[in-house]
């Protein structure tokens, strides 16, 4: 990597020093722990609703003579709602915040005002945490309303990229 103008070497610690970088690294950070909450906690949700992933990963218990107990059969290829909660929003988590860290990346390299950068950061990170919080609690308008307030700098960030593209 070629490095920064007036220095030997490169240093990632002089990427800290702009402000958009160093908020885009920030937030990116607070979303990323989120998503790897809701990874986490669909886990915690199975094992709690005893819904394995996979069949095989199932084994009902046996009785004393070796025998599989009764009623654990029907639970093969059960979804609980719980569970299919959870791994919506993760799967919801999935579609959104990768795509955004690549674009918001992208955002950081043309420059951008530091004042609305850090507002599109921010309000992404506090739109995609509430979200988290009303999809799991099931509150609706709310989880809507959340989602739209993540979705709002994704969109306008996308805007402002499509923009610089086409001025070059």
């Amino acid at each position: 990597m070629a490095p920064l103008a007036g220095s030997d070497h490169f240093s990632y610690q002089k990427l800290f020093e702009d402000p958009v970088f160093a908020a885009y690294f920030f937030y990116a950070v607070i979303v990323i722990a989120k998503m790897t909450f809701v990874q986490w906690w669909t886990t915690v949700v199975r094992l709690g609703n005893k819904t394995p992933s996979l069949p095989e990963d199932y084994k009902p218990p046996k009785t004393e003579d070796g025998k599989e107990k009764k009623g654990y059969s029907d639970l093969e290829g059960r979804v609980s709602m719980p569970v299919n909660r959870v791994r919506r929003l993760h799967l919801n988590d999935m579609e959104n915040i990768p795509l955004f860290l690549i674009f918001s990346f992208f955002y950081v390299l043309t420059g951008p005002s530091p004042v609305v950068a850090i507002w599109h950061f921010r309000l992404f990170a506090l739109g995609r945490v509430l979200h988290t919080i009303a999809y799991l609690l099931a509150l609706q308008p709310h989880r809507t309303i959340f989602y739209m307030i993540a979705h709002t700098p994704y969109v306008s960030i996308l805007g402002q990229l499509a923009y610089f593209a086409v001025q070059l």
